[in-house]
């Protein structure tokens, strides 16, 4: 699972994106954008996490999941619709591995 939220890394896909967006660049998109990632809100990681704390009973192992995959594009192309941009493409710039 990918934690997003305030203070991340500026070189991850989210921040970059809205850096790349803000001051006019390409997204840097590596390879074809299909990998997926499970996305979860660094709050919701938190309260999770806490959850177990609390509840969880001692030696098990637990799993915290934003339960929302996408690919890279996808994410991409939702950062894009934040800034009112419906044509992504022209704002991707697909880089290698």
């Amino acid at each position: 699972t990918n934690n997003y939220g305030p203070r991340q890394y500026p070189e991850k896909l989210i921040p970059k994106c809205i850096d790349s967006i803000s001051s006019g660049k390409k997204i840097p998109l590596h390879g074809d954008g299909s990998y997926v990632r499970d996305w979860i809100h660094v709050r919701d990681n938190v309260d999770g996490i806490w959850y177990v704390i609390e509840y969880g009973e001692n030696r098990n192992v637990y799993n915290i999941s934003g339960d929302n995959p996408l690919s890279n594009i996808e994410v991409v192309k939702k950062v894009c619709s934040w800034f009112g941009i419906e044509d992504y493409e022209s704002h991707v710039e697909f880089v290698e591995n």
